[in-house]
């Protein structure tokens, strides 16, 4: 770099707000305090124009003190033609760092976990509760996106609310395809929780063409007040019995309830596990049927009301048998995480005629921030589609969660690295040409040397934000550090706090990394231990670095996929 500028100021506010212009020339700027210490260095494309983005970054830390803006660039920057303005909250900024291109996004309602996903008219229509924008605690209706291949998404402009308009906590829609019911023929149910009661189930009933969910009366369930309240429900078929089952959420514990009409309900059991503690609560029970080669099994998945604030997973599942009555964990079954990473918060599941594995779909978020987030202008999003798949670990069922094939449809662009053994670090810039944030990239590698003790992938930007995602062999654990991708700290719980998973003493990986702009979905030989969690980097990742300490990998594939709408 020829040219140095350097501009003191006083920080007076909580960013500082640099222009930038991707068609300049990049330079390496530090922010440096009064003993000539560098607290920050970084890269940016420095706009003298104010015409171009503002890329926010925080300063908070040093309210009241004077620093100093180093430029190192390489042509001349006259630093009274550069705007610099510090604002108390992080600007809106571009798409780049809001809208993902591969994922279902809601931006106008802060949404909760999906209640409802079902086929009607050759096209799946989801259903996802939402809030005020003040994020209150309760419901006011259901937000509907419609797709005919589970990637291309197009929402109702108006959402669906109870008539007369009302609020709820919890609810789960299905489809009544049969006319069980007898209130019509692919008659839309729609289960809830009223916002004032802690006892009941209510029924509201839409017919093709309604523009809102009709009250069926009075509840049509009221249980045991010895619980505190329902915390979840979720509504399945039971084809060995020919009936429809229940699951609600009560404490710690799981009551089963069945039904032959879908109006009437009888208690069948109650599921009870040391695993789950009287200090947490549970919600969005789903019971779901997978199969082990021969063998069918029963799963039921449980999500973590996280009351304890804590950045942890927050669905697990427990594998077992169900017979129509009575759910039985199996012997030495432990609770289990669907998903090691912070932002896969419950969703729901179909299995329709035509697949063999059950579709699922999540809601990418977490409670601890989710609010933060609005208020940031980040839309409300969903995983990837899913297939579920039972597998074994370590002699015990376990659940793998896979990217569906209908999310192959948006790869536009491919770019093939040659296979290599890996006994030292290597770096590998511009990895996409004309990156927009939003790609695939597919590594498989052996370890060739047990002396190997660990694998690192890391991808990083301009502006020197990072993620990565160390392979512990000796550990036997799988750990990610968001901690430098978001400079701007959109989440503040982001920083400082690693994500853990278990790698159960995997010798040859098959690694897929999906990169949707706010969004990291890591799978590892075929989703048996998958890692979503939420990312906010002001530029899109286009340097990978991978590395090695001791021993060597040998990497049979690393592949690069582009992808677009």
């Amino acid at each position: 770099m020829n040219y140095n500028t350097q501009i003191s100021f006083v920080v007076e506010n909580n960013f500082l707000l640099i222009p930038t212009n991707t068609k300049e020339e990049e330079s390496i700027l530090e922010i440096v305090d009064s003993k000539k210490k560098i607290i920050l260095q970084f890269k940016a494309r420095i706009d003298t124009t104010s015409k171009g983005d503002l890329l926010p970054i925080e300063i908070s830390k040093h309210r009241g003190k004077e620093l100093t803006l180093n430029i190192h660039s390489a042509n001349p920057i006259v630093s009274a033609h550069l705007s610099l303005e510090q604002a108390s909250i992080s600007p809106k900024r571009n798409k780049l760092a809001h809208h993902p291109i591969g994922h279902l996004a809601i931006e106008q309602y802060p949404l909760g976990t999906p209640c409802g996903l079902f086929v009607f008219k050759n096209e799946y229509l989801l259903f996802s509760p939402y809030k005020s924008k003040d994020h209150s605690d309760v419901y006011q209706g259901w937000v509907v996106a419609k797709s005919s291949n589970l990637m291309h998404w197009r929402v109702n402009s108006l959402p669906l609310q109870l008539n007369p308009i009302s609020t709820f906590k919890s609810s789960h829609i299905v489809l009544d395809t049969e006319n069980i019911s007898n209130l019509g023929k692919n008659t839309i149910l729609a289960y809830f929780t009223n916002s004032s009661e802690d006892y009941s189930v209510y029924l509201a009933y839409k017919k093709e063409g309604d523009t809102s969910f009709i009250p069926f009366g009075n509840s049509i369930l009221t249980i045991s007040s010895t619980y505190s309240s329902i915390d979840g429900l979720k509504v399945t078929y039971h084809k060995q019995t020919s009936q429809w089952v229940m699951t609600i959420c009560t404490d710690y514990s799981i009551v089963f309830y069945e039904s032959k009409d879908l109006i009437n309900w009888n208690i069948l059991s109650e599921f009870k596990h040391r695993g789950l503690l009287a200090s947490e609560k549970w919600k969005n029970p789903t019971l779901q049927t997978l199969r082990y080669g021969k063998q069918e099994k029963w799963v039921l998945l449980i999500t973590k009301d996280n009351v304890q604030k804590q950045i942890e997973p927050q669905t697990y599942y427990f594998v077992g048998d169900f017979d129509g009555t009575t759910f039985s964990g199996d012997k030495h079954a432990t609770l289990l995480p669907l998903d090691y990473g912070t932002d896969n918060a419950g969703g729901v599941i179909i299995h329709t005629k035509n697949k063999e594995k059950p579709i699922y779909i999540g809601y990418m978020s977490n409670p601890i921030y989710a609010k933060e987030l609005f208020l940031n202008k980040v839309p409300s999003t969903m995983t990837y589609p899913r297939t579920l798949d039972l597998t074994k670990a370590k002699k015990q069922y376990v659940i793998a969660s896979y990217t569906a094939k209908e999310t192959k449809v948006l790869r536009v662009e491919k770019n093939t690295l040659s296979s290599r053994l890996l006994d030292k670090t290597i770096c590998l810039k511009s990895i996409l040409e004309d990156n927009n944030g939003t790609f695939e990239l597919i590594i498989d590698f052996d370890i060739i040397d047990v002396d190997t003790k660990y694998f690192k992938l890391n991808l990083s930007n301009e502006v020197n934000e990072h993620l990565s995602y160390l392979f512990h062999f000796e550990n036997n654990e799988l750990i990610a550090d968001r901690s430098q991708s978001d400079h701007a700290h959109l989440i503040s719980k982001l920083t400082s706090i690693p994500i853990k998973g278990s790698l159960f003493e995997i010798k040859k990986y098959k690694v897929k990394l999906v990169i949707d702009k706010t969004s990291a979905e890591l799978f590892i030989n075929k989703g048996k231990v998958t890692m979503t969690q939420q990312i906010f980097p002001n530029e899109p990742y286009n340097t990978l670095t991978l590395g090695i300490e001791n021993g060597a990998i040998d990497i049979t594939k690393l592949n690069i996929y582009r992808l677009e709408r």
